[in-house]
């Protein structure tokens, strides 16, 4: 199936100088949820103001209910993810899922955490975060969060769509 992996992580947005500006005046979010599969190259984003493993969690749901919605048998999607917070919980926590874990488990779906100092295991999705840098948060203006917001979508749906990738 062109939906059976997903590579999954975080893009702070307030470390781009060109979008810190707008992010701080119009109340934009300061981080970006990714989810890329590795195959077919499609791209979920989802905005959050913090990072934390209910709101990956939120994301998770996000993305396999839109599969779902699509006739995507949503049966053999791995997600693969690195080792932050806001998928594995706090680094020394012993035992049992972080709610990110459980909406994953709750689809009955595989899930692993790439082998620590790893990032070329995610490599699919970083290339997303570079080139979403480049040709969106770098060079677009935002007047107010509406428009944020609608400029976004349409980029996600220029890149899911007609933006030559691999």
């Amino acid at each position: 199936s062109v939906f059976e992996k997903f590579q999954i992580d975080v893009k702070h947005l307030y470390d781009i100088p060109e979008f810190y500006p707008a992010m701080k005046l119009l109340d934009l979010p300061r981080y970006e949820f990714t989810a890329r599969g590795i195959i077919s190259g499609a791209t979920f984003i989802a905005y959050a103001d913090e990072i934390s493993t209910t709101n990956a969690g939120i994301f998770a749901e996000y993305v396999i209910e839109h599969l779902k919605y699509y006739g995507v048998d949503v049966s053999k999607i791995m997600f693969q993810y690195d080792n932050g917070s806001e998928f594995i919980g706090n680094v020394s926590k012993k035992e049992g899922n972080t709610p990110f874990q459980d909406r994953i488990d709750f689809h009955k779906l595989s899930h692993g955490r790439l082998p620590v100092a790893s990032p070329t295991f995610n490599s699919d999705v970083e290339s997303f975060h570079r080139i979403v840098e480049q040709e969106f948060y770098s060079c677009e203006r935002f007047e107010n969060r509406t428009q944020f917001f609608a400029k976004a979508y349409s980029y996600q749906l220029f890149y899911n769509y007609f933006r030559p990738n691999s």
